[in-house]
C-alpha cells in the first residue's frame, strides 16, 4: 500500500480506524492513476490534500467522491 507508506496522515486515519483499507485502497488507486496520466510523483502534501477530505466517510462516499473527481464515464481500477 504505496499511499499509506508515503503519507502520514493516511497512515494515522487507517490505525485510528477513520479510513477503512477498502477506501485507502480506492485512494492509492486514484493517486497512482494520476501519477500515471500526468506523467508526475505527487508530493506527500498533494496526497494529504486528496485524503483529508475523505477521512472518516464510508467507502460509498470515498468511491463517489473519488468518480466525481474523474468523471462519470472513467472507472477506478480495483
Amino acid at each position: 500500500m504505496n499511499l499509506m507508506k508515503s503519507t502520514v496522515v493516511t497512515e494515522k486515519a487507517i490505525e485510528n480506524g477513520e479510513l477503512n483499507l477498502t477506501s485507502a485502497g480506492l485512494i492509492g488507486d486514484f493517486v497512482a492513476q494520476e501519477e500515471q496520466d500526468e506523467g508526475v510523483r505527487l508530493t506527500p502534501q498533494q496526497k494529504d490534500e486528496i485524503v483529508l477530505p475523505l477521512i472518516g466517510k464510508p467507502t460509498r462516499a470515498v468511491e463517489k467522491e473519488l468518480r466525481r473527481v474523474i468523471g462519470a464515464e472513467e472507472k477506478l481500477r480495483l
